[in-house]
């Protein structure tokens, strides 16, 4: 299985990551946006594993108290991946669930991405520019609990499923 561990958001924060989206597509950004039912804020990618059981138990001891996210600006990575996407605010909290996950995950022995962490929503993957002047009415969140999630194609179609 396919495997990384999220953020899932509530109804009312992905409606205004789907403004963000459809400010793009008004500005004639082409790409590969991401669906309305896969937005996420990823915490760990572990990639092809077996090991689902060890990895909620890590996932299981992540401790943290409820707290408030909010939508931030938009940026973009350069490089082969191009991604434009949207920041968040409370983003101290978020980067520290995820060094403690990731401790989790290192005791454990499971593989994950390694990669420097920076809390991000994709909006648009290879995107056919990169405006970042657009702006994003803020909406917040309460974050209290942090997800295993299976990626797989149906039908060619990419789907997030919370384990």
């Amino acid at each position: 299985m396919r495997i990384f561990i999220a953020i899932r958001f509530t109804e009312a924060f992905k409606s205004s990551i789907l403004d963000a989206q459809d400010g793009l597509k008004e500005y004639g950004v082409k790409g590969n946006y991401t669906q309305p039912e896969n937005l996420h804020l990823t915490l760990a990618f572990i990639g092809e594993t077996e090991r689902v059981e060890e990895i909620k138990a890590a996932v299981d001891a992540v401790k943290f108290e409820p707290f408030v996210i909010r939508t931030g600006k938009m940026g973009c990575f350069n490089g082969r991946s191009r991604v434009v996407w949207l920041g968040i605010e409370g983003e101290d909290k978020v980067k520290a669930i995820a060094q403690q996950l990731r401790r989790n995950l290192d005791q454990r022995g499971i593989d994950y991405a390694k990669g420097k962490f920076s809390p991000h929503i994709t909006l648009v993957r290879q995107p056919s520019e990169m405006p970042l002047d657009i702006d994003v009415e803020s909406e917040s969140m309460t974050v209290s609990k942090i997800y295993v999630m299976k990626s797989e194609r149906i039908n060619g179609r990419l789907v997030y499923t919370a384990l």
